[in-house]
């Protein structure tokens, strides 16, 4: 066996064990490596903490396959990719399967299998494509089912833009994963967290929060609408989150005190409150407006916020039928329904759509030592507070001019998280007597209470006609247009009820990267990126190779 056979035999040998050694060692030993800027292709600390904790086979069945269109296209592409970092992650027990139900074709079948995927959430949509003969729509459901256990939940993949008017692919793409993991987290909780709705202060009825009830529901047990504070334990019935929708009477002592030690415990409380009620005024043409005793100041104190007494009057507003002033009521922009669009830092209220107010409130802070206040949602940089009193007819005629001297205030704060270390509004003040205190606390930490300066946020208003429910943020003037008050809503509520932090996940932003249209149009600029990502490639190759011909060259000339 000659020399260079022997070398050749080898470097063959040493080249296998290494290969079996990479191989045995990345089976093993699994990594990826994402080096994008925005970390498109990887998945949070708490997502991964959540879909590592699942204890059976999760099973996701994607309702399109993104052949729709090139945004369809990348959208499918980001939950595929998701997806498949779950199924690692997971150890193999996510499994996701394609089964659009949008085929061709209107069988009995497939018609059974879109309605079976619409009551379960999951909203349909129509891309439109037209050319010069005709035009086209093509439906698509951008969603999932994802099943656990003997639970099962839908997921719409898709965000509406501004008042539902275009689909949001960027703000969609960025919260796949987001949706994905609360949607998984709900699913696997050992016990689903409840919800009740206080009664016994005027609160609004089942009807007129029949809306949301239908949202939360789905994600949650709500045992009671019209919960009463002398008859009832919160404590003892496991109620994880109290909702105060829109009180008008009175709260007692004894309530006030069970609600502060509610929240000290370690409650959820959820308030959208009015500091005014608005009447309509016989002494002149026009409104009064009067305060709601509702005796609750010095709680709200306690976390750091007061009821300002006056109502937000905004440029950015719905359109309502107003009585002009020659005394025939037209349909005119009414600044008294303020449109909120203006929206805090917090993951909580990240994304969110614009809102429906009516006749909104204004929240005041005040410094309270461990309680920290985190503005959720503001009125528009043109913004007026009225302050109680009459408000004459007329006196819409100014509001309806864009005057900027006139709205001379602007993103006036309507909703409060406050959390942090809350002293009980009993610690220094007598104890009601009809109430055993043997197990009062000074003190709670941990604690997260929201208020909301407008009761009407939650409500849900009735068709005259029909006698049924309209849909929650329903438009006055469109039927077609509904404001995202139940997402707001829905968004909060997760934030309560989430020992885990899921809402951070929120923070993930995949930015789009178009061309720069102005450097492509320059010639100079394009025949640079041209040659670099087609003329440069070939020109390695072919140094490579002229460099390969001359080392052989020499080497046995």
């Amino acid at each position: 066996m000659g020399k260079q056979k022997k070398k050749d035999i080898q470097w063959f040998l040493l080249v296998t064990v290494v290969l079996i050694v990479v191989n045995v060692v990345s089976f093993n030993f699994f990594k990826r490596f994402d080096l994008t800027e925005d970390q498109r292709y990887s998945i949070s600390d708490k997502t991964k903490e959540i879909i590592a904790g699942v204890e059976e086979n999760v099973y996701v069945e994607l309702l399109f396959d993104g052949s729709t269109s090139a945004e369809y296209q990348q959208l499918f592409k980001t939950v595929k990719e998701t997806l498949d970092e779950f199924k690692i992650t997971s150890d193999n027990k996510l499994v996701y399967f394609i089964n659009p139900p949008a085929k061709a074709g209107a069988d009995s079948l497939v018609l059974k299998q879109r309605q079976l995927v619409e009551s379960m959430g999951v909203k349909r949509r129509f891309k439109t494509f037209a050319n010069e003969s005709a035009t086209s729509a093509k439906l698509v459901y951008p969603g999932a089912i994802i099943r656990y256990k003997d639970r099962q939940l839908s997921v719409n993949f898709i965000k509406d833009g501004k008042f539902g008017a275009e689909e949001n692919f960027g703000q969609s793409i960025n919260e796949v994963e987001f949706e994905l993991t609360s949607t998984i987290k709900s699913l696997s909780a050992e016990r689903v967290k409840n919800i009740a709705f206080l009664g016994g202060h005027g609160e609004l009825e089942v009807k007129n929060v029949y809306s949301i009830i239908q949202e939360l529901v789905k994600y949650y047990e709500i045992p009671a609408v019209g919960y009463q504070l002398d008859k009832q334990d919160l404590l003892k019935d496991s109620i994880d989150l109290l909702i105060i929708a829109q009180p008008k009477t009175a709260f007692s002592e004894r309530d006030k005190y069970v609600l502060d030690q509610y929240a000290i415990n370690g409650g959820r409380i959820l308030y959208f409150l009015d500091a005014l009620e608005l009447r309509k005024s016989d002494s002149i043409n026009g409104f009064v407006t009067i305060p709601y005793k509702l005796e609750i100041d010095n709680l709200l104190r306690t976390y750091g916020v007061r009821l300002a007494e006056g109502l937000i009057q905004d440029y950015t507003c719905e359109y309502d039928v107003v009585v002009t002033e020659n005394g025939k009521p037209e349909l005119k922009r009414f600044p008294f329904l303020p449109v909120l669009s203006t929206f805090g830092t917090h993951g909580a209220v990240k994304g969110c759509n614009p809102i429906l107010g009516q006749y909104t409130g204004v929240l005041d802070t005040l410094k309270v030592v461990g309680m920290n206040k985190t503005p959720l949602l503001f009125s528009s940089q043109y913004t007026k507070l009225k302050a109680g009193g009459l408000i004459p007819f007329d006196y819409m005629e100014l509001l309806l001019s864009k005057d900027e001297k006139f709205y001379n205030q602007k993103n006036l704060p309507v909703a409060y998280l406050c959390e942090g270390e809350l002293n009980s509004l009993y610690a220094h003040r007598p104890k009601p007597d009809s109430i055993d205190t043997k197990e009062f606390k000074t003190k709670g930490k941990d604690i997260k209470v929201v208020v909301v300066a407008d009761g009407d946020i939650i409500r849900n208003s009735i068709d005259p006609r029909t006698r049924k429910n309209k849909a929650l943020g329903a438009s006055i003037i469109s039927q077609k247009m509904i404001y995202a008050n139940s997402s707001f809503i829905l968004n909060i509520v997760n934030y309560l009820l989430d020992e885990k932090g899921v809402v951070t996940v929120k923070s993930k932003e995949i930015k789009p990267r178009p061309l720069d249209e102005f450097k492509f149009d320059e010639a100079s600029e394009r025949y640079y990126w041209v040659f670099i990502n087609l003329g440069l490639p070939v020109l390695i190759v072919l140094l490579f190779a002229v460099a390969r011909y001359f080392y052989r060259k020499n080497k046995f000339s």
